[in-house]
């Protein structure tokens, strides 16, 4: 007899794979669970990006709004931007925390010392950049494995932006350095070697030198011995145009108007074929500022600058704090400082003519002009030729009564009247 057949075996349960859109809001969650699951969804989303794309044969799709990745949720995508124009040197975790803990308190304006100011105002923007960062954060303040995932995506995106500016920039960093573009590097030097700049290098050196100090050998040769401190509390000679006569009377005068700032901050914030052009020049396509929504230059923005092209000119191979005495967090929080107060507007608008081609972009939420609203030149048009329709209308029905009032005598008096002439010769003609 043969064997029975066994029957087949039920398939195993499926484990559900997360996707983007596993995670959707339950009906009577609380605030924090509600937030959570928002928060983990942007997270998943940021984790779908990074698969590998894998090559199909084109097939006709009609797009809708729900098949585009909405990328404004992407943390990575958020931290690039800030990274320019927020903080480079402090984790989003410190400035989170302490955000968080002064939203909780109600004491936002208040700060015990520099640090927690400057870590504040990094909550601040922090908060302007990514949609409702404050209230999932404050809502997740429990939940810390939670938010050091949203910490972690935020720093990735810093540091991957701080790092392709500092890649890029030591590969064409050295021709903004030359006042003219047809001026040439002496002695010259590998661009992809940087042990070879710094206080070693003539014209590199000259541009790294103090302003009070003597650009000469002798001083360069001190400084690399090391008998000669340089500090983040003195000006460099590249923030300075080029020849200018260092006054310590009036050390802002001539202050953050040197051409390699000016290229640095074009190439970073409009792309490098922009260094070398006119103000405001990109190369038929949105910049880099654009396409992160940054409008205008700020004083953390010159200060990023001003980081980066130090470091590109200098000796240092690895990206950190700092470079032997020169600490490069104190000397970005130093500049950042400089506007305090509402001063320094003038170097702000002497970035944004260069970068953006005018002194003072305005944002989508800026006043074009102040006091009462004034008609715009459109509407001066059209109020004008209002104006002259009017006038041609009261000239015409004046010709009218006129045409009339001497057509009327000519009809009423008798035919025989000599001094009534009847031909048309006698009416007045109208131009």
């Amino acid at each position: 007899m043969p064997p029975r057949p066994r029957p087949p075996s039920p398939p195993a349960p499926s484990t559900p794979r997360h996707n983007r859109d596993s995670v959707t809001e339950s009906p009577g969650l609380s605030p924090a669970s509600s937030a959570r699951q928002k928060v983990q969804q942007n997270l998943l989303r940021t984790t779908s990006t990074r698969k590998k794309r894998v090559r199909k044969e084109p097939q006709p799709k009609v797009s809708t709004d729900s098949d585009k990745p909405d990328a404004s949720v992407f943390y990575g995508s958020y931290g690039r931007k800030y990274a320019r124009v927020g903080d480079i040197f402090n984790r989003i975790e410190t400035i989170a925390e302490l955000g968080i803990k002064y939203e909780v308190s109600g004491a936002l304006a208040v700060a015990d010392c520099d640090g927690d100011r400057h870590l504040l105002e990094s909550w601040k923007i922090l908060k302007d950049i990514i949609p409702g960062f404050s209230d999932d954060m404050v809502m997740l303040r429990k939940d810390k494995v939670t938010r050091n995932l949203v910490f972690a995506k935020i720093n990735s995106g810093c540091n991957d932006v701080r790092s392709e500016d500092t890649n890029s920039l030591k590969v064409a960093g050295l021709s903004y350095l030359l006042k003219y573009k047809s001026d040439s590097i002496h002695p010259n030097i590998d661009k992809t070697n940087k042990s070879l700049r710094g206080w070693t290098h003539p014209q590199c050196a000259a541009a790294l030198c103090p302003m009070e100090l003597p650009a000469t050998q002798e001083t360069f040769a001190n400084i690399e011995a090391g008998n000669i401190a340089v500090t983040a509390d003195q000006f460099p000679r590249f923030l300075y145009p080029d020849g200018h006569v260092y006054d310590q009377s009036d050390v802002y005068s001539g202050l953050f108007r040197g051409h390699f700032c000016f290229r640095v901050a074009k190439h970073i914030f409009q792309g490098p074929s922009s260094a070398h052009e006119v103000p405001g020049w990109t190369r038929g396509k949105n910049g880099n500022a654009a396409l992160a929504g940054v409008t205008s230059m700020s004083p953390r923005s010159i200060a990023y600058v001003a980081v980066q092209a130090r470091f590109c000119i200098s000796s240092g191979s690895q990206w950190g704090s700092w470079d032997k005495n020169f600490d490069y967090a104190k000397f970005y929080w130093n500049i950042v400082d400089i506007f305090e107060g509402g001063e320094g507007k003038d170097i702000i608008s002497a970035f944004n003519y260069e970068v953006f081609g005018v002194s003072n972009p305005l944002s989508p939420t800026a006043t074009p002009m102040s006091g009462p609203a004034q008609p715009s030149q459109f509407e001066l048009l059209r109020e004008q030729r209002a104006a002259k329709r009017a006038r041609m209308a009261t000239q015409l029905a004046a010709l009218e009564l006129e045409w009339n009032m001497q057509k009327e005598p000519s009809t009423t008096r008798s035919e025989g009247d000599p001094d009534v002439r009847s031909d048309s010769s006698s009416l007045c003609t109208l131009d």
